[in-house]
């Protein structure tokens, strides 16, 4: 059995966001994760999300820095139907009000907090 510290699962909940084929359907889940993640202060382990990436072939550049990470999200960020990523999650939650405050530029501030 392997055990993740929250360091690790963070990484590859930005693997996932980053890299994923979502192929018009944006998984809301994954954002409502990321939202936890950075409530809770926590930090990426980048070279676990590097090592992710390159086994995915998705990283083939010089090592994936937290600059890059925040950049890499900003891009995917601005391209994300919200109201799409909002539907997609309210079927888990029961206090759908959490969900006014999402946009861009709400998980751009997030992605700040990094």
């Amino acid at each position: 059995m392997k055990c993740f510290c929250l360091k690790d699962l963070f990484a590859g909940k930005i693997h996932a966001l980053l890299f994923r084929r979502w192929n018009k359907r944006i998984k809301g889940r994954d954002w409502f994760d990321f939202e936890w993640y950075i409530r809770q202060g926590t930090s990426i382990n980048l070279e676990h999300l590097e090592m992710r990436a390159r086994q995915s072939n998705d990283w083939t550049d010089g090592v994936l820095s937290l600059e890059a990470v925040k950049d890499l999200l900003i891009k995917r960020i601005s391209c994300i139907d919200w109201e799409q990523a909002k539907a997609d999650i309210r079927p888990f939650i029961t206090n759908l009000s959490v969900l006014d405050i999402w946009s861009a530029q709400y998980f751009t501030e997030l992605v700040a907090r990094l």
